[in-house]
């Protein structure tokens, strides 16, 4: 294993610190000039990482914890990933999470986890940062950003820029799509929203299953409401 170079004090008998001087074995899995990264030690937790910062990151704005897109097969649809990760950086979104609970990331092997990694940060090029979910729970808005990114980015910018009044004329359209998007256990609504909007097919692997015949009324209502059918229908 190649030593890091960290910058900033540490506890020297950390267990950064003991990876990086050699005497806790762990396998590097990723470095670049922002971070290093390594398999974690501890037995019980063998499909997670720890990430060891080179420097400061500052994280601020959207970011979308991605949903995982599959084929009807259930297997990973990588194609449609790249596709869908481009179309969230090119709505101007600030950052993306893949393989958090939106991303049914407790469903993926370990070899699907790495390769929705690999391929979100390629997409990505450098342009947003994209931060490797382990598990935790997602915040509604972020589930929202799957659906509509600009929309969450508008609410955002209103609020930095102080303008209230707007910011909750498009904090009610975005209340009306988060309900919908929690009419069943999540991410199956998203996924049919997305499915709706062309993103990627509404499959789910269990113990999740698919949308309800009514519900998958009520979101396609709400996306036609909010007129996201009609955008996506202009995109193409």
């Amino acid at each position: 294993m190649t030593n890091g170079t960290a910058t900033g004090e540490y506890d020297s008998d950390n267990v950064f610190a003991r990876i990086l001087r050699g005497e806790a074995p762990c396998k590097k899995v990723y470095e670049d000039e922002q971070v290093l990264a390594f398999h974690d030690i501890r037995p019980e937790a063998p499909y997670m990482f720890l990430l060891y910062p080179r420097a400061a990151m500052k994280l601020e704005g959207i970011f979308t914890a991605l949903a995982t897109p599959f084929r009807d097969d259930l297997s990973l649809d990588e194609r449609a990933l790249v596709s869908f990760v481009d179309r969230q950086i090119s709505s101007g979104i600030s950052g993306i999470v893949p393989c958090g609970t939106t991303g049914e990331s407790t469903t993926l092997n370990f070899e699907e986890y790495c390769t929705v990694v690999r391929l979100c940060v390629e997409t990505a090029g450098g342009r947003v940062p994209v931060i490797a979910g382990t598990g935790s729970n997602c915040t509604t808005e972020t589930i929202v950003s799957n659906v509509a990114p600009s929309m969450a980015l508008e609410l955002y910018n209103l609020h930095v820029l102080g303008k209230i009044d707007k910011a909750k004329r498009v904090s009610g359209n975005l209340a009306a799509l988060s309900r919908v998007l929690f009419i069943e256990p999540s991410p199956s609504p998203t996924k049919y929203a997305l499915s709706l909007m062309g993103r990627m097919r509404p499959k789910v692997r269990l113990p999740m299953i698919e949308l309800t015949s009514n519900s998958k009324i009520a979101v396609r209502n709400v996306l036609e409401t909010l007129d996201l059918l009609q955008a996506v229908h202009n995109q193409l």
